[in-house]
């Protein structure tokens, strides 16, 4: 059985949508196989940015910064309930255009699909920039 994944590693659904994915693969020590096929949320994104998650997401939304964490506090509880973080005050909102490229690759190179989570936590949890180098992530040789 194949099971294809269209997501973005920016995308908090996308992050919580592949831990209960991969748990339930582990639980079920099913044999499929999972092809992540990438989507880009915001392909006009910025590789760099000193805006806080919250400022790209109020501005996005015309909303305010208070308006915006608040509206982040349920997906990061949601998270939290699920064993992994989504730590809002350290993202920084970029493009993912490189790390989808770098994942590809990585996963033809090694056959590793971990790939994936790293790059989902390395967003997520330690507010790694995807729209630069990919050093200190424990995947890259």
């Amino acid at each position: 059985m194949k099971l294809e994944l269209i997501s973005d590693y920016s995308c908090p659904f996308c992050y919580l949508a592949e831990v209960r994915i991969q748990k339930v693969l582990k639980d079920l020590h099913a044999n499929i196989q999972v092809k992540h096929i990438c989507y880009q949320l915001d392909p006009k994104a910025p590789s760099f940015t000193l805006k806080s998650s919250y400022e790209v997401f109020a501005q996005k939304y015309g909303v305010d910064i208070e308006s915006a964490k608040a509206q982040m506090k349920p997906l990061e509880k949601q998270a939290e309930d699920m064993g992994v973080k989504i730590n809002y005050a350290k993202i920084q909102s970029t493009s993912t255009l490189l790390a989808h490229e770098f994942a590809k690759a990585y996963e033809a190179q090694t056959k590793d699909s971990s790939v994936h989570i790293k790059l989902y936590q390395a967003y997520f949890e330690l507010g790694y920039n995807l729209g630069g180098l990919f050093t200190g992530l424990g995947i890259s040789s």
